[in-house]
């Protein structure tokens, strides 16, 4: 699964997506997120950000809706009819949530010269085929983000057909910060996305039960050729990266203590 909290210095916090696959008498909002946040002294959220409709990234969410009373609930225009994703909606409309639909490109209201949420398939000029009904992974929404000059690019679980579209559009794709798409999938990842992208650490969000996967062998090569350092949530847990005018710097939270993070060359 994937989840992002963004905090900025003048107060704002987002989240983006917060899911993993749940288990019975498991929750990944209320037994991972919502300690974390509680943890940080945070108890409201301003937004909270679906990149697409899939479960593994929108599982904990309809639970941090009423604990973290968020104003905002932006949400891809390609959706899901199971039950979970249906009560999600439900929730944000009974408890008076703001539901968003972006468009090809939005910028976030309260932080409008250093958010932008960018509807993937309108972007890219839609699907293919008009026979065929969009993926959810390429129907999704991309998110750029720039914190005291370090660009953050969150683009969800798009494939490599998605992100040549998206170098095609022209729109701005270079980050300092890149959430490897799909977890690190072979799928998505492509040497030209990554080459693109030309981020300085690339950070695939996985398990551990699935590290030969997530990331792929592909994935890794072309990091390597792209010059990226990569940081894997299965080996550092918790990432961490807090931008200031002179840089970043990161660190890791696992086993209970946060500390360096280990690399993958």
């Amino acid at each position: 699964g994937s989840s992002s909290l963004i905090e900025y210095r003048q107060g704002g916090r987002l989240l983006i997506d917060g899911g993993a696959l749940n288990a019975p008498g498991f929750n990944s909002g209320e037994r991972i997120i919502a300690p974390f946040l509680w943890h940080k002294g945070i108890g409201r959220l301003d937004d909270i950000i679906l990149t697409h409709a899939d479960a593994d990234h929108y599982n904990g969410l309809e639970i941090l809706l009423s604990r973290f009373r968020p104003k905002r609930l932006w949400l891809p225009l390609t959706g899901s009819e199971s039950a979970a994703y249906l009560s999600l909606i439900n929730t944000a409309h009974n408890i008076g949530v703001r539901i968003i639909y972006p468009n090809d490109e939005t910028f976030l209201e309260d932080h409008r010269s250093a958010f932008r949420i960018i509807d993937v398939n309108s972007a890219t000029g839609g699907n293919a085929s008009r026979s065929k009904r969009p993926s959810k992974n390429d129907s999704g929404l991309l998110i750029i983000t720039t914190l005291d000059g370090i660009t953050f690019l969150f683009p969800g679980d798009i494939s490599a057909y998605k992100e040549k579209a998206l170098i095609d559009s022209g729109i701005a794709l270079k980050a300092d910060i890149l959430l490897s798409p799909h977890h690190g999938s072979s799928t998505s990842n492509s040497s030209l996305f990554l080459s693109k992208v030309e981020a300085d650490h690339l950070i695939v969000s996985s398990n551990d039960r699935t590290s030969l996967r997530f990331p792929s062998e592909k994935t890794m090569r072309n990091a390597r050729n792209a010059g990226m350092t990569v940081l894997r949530t299965a080996k550092d847990g918790t990432i961490s990266i807090t931008a200031d005018t002179g840089g970043y710097r990161i660190s890791c939270y696992r086993e209970k203590r946060w500390g360096t993070c280990s690399p993958d060359s």
